[in-house]
């Protein structure tokens, strides 16, 4: 499936304990968004954690024009809660004022990566988003 207008953003599945500086990991996805503006070349055969992709610095582009932009979040209980997610939209929000930011929020909790996968098109892609924040931090470890 071509996804040429939505950028994926992953939370991986470990059983460590990770501390997320929010003012950081949105600083670093801006700065990603202005660097990643070439081309770029990659190996399927490796696996990576983050790469951006084409999308990112057309995504920022889109918010400083103050264009329509929607903004999607898919995940389980960490997504759901009053935490990181509705911090990032209203960081945005704050960033580019004239922009019109929408969320999709496809945040059901209790849920991992394997029921995300089956909810993508339906609960997310179906409503065209700019930016997708994938998070499978908790749930999925059940062997599946």
């Amino acid at each position: 499936m071509s996804l040429p207008g939505a950028i994926f953003l992953c939370l991986r599945e470990t059983g460590k304990a990770d501390t997320i500086n929010m003012r950081t990991t949105l600083s670093l996805l801006v700065l990603a968004g202005v660097a990643c503006a070439a081309p770029y070349n990659h190996d399927v055969n490796v696996a990576e954690e983050f790469r951006p992709r084409d999308g990112l610095p057309n995504f920022f582009a889109k918010l400083q024009a103050g264009g329509p932009v929607r903004v999607a979040y898919l995940g389980g209980s960490i997504t759901a809660a009053h935490g990181w997610r509705p911090k990032t939209l209203a960081w945005f929000k704050a960033q580019y004022p004239a922009a019109a930011i929408s969320e999709i929020n496809a945040a059901i909790s209790g849920t991992g990566s394997d029921y995300g996968a089956c909810r993508l098109r339906g609960d997310v892609l179906a409503q065209s988003p700019d930016l997708v924040f994938l998070e499978c931090r908790v749930n999925g470890g059940g062997g599946f």
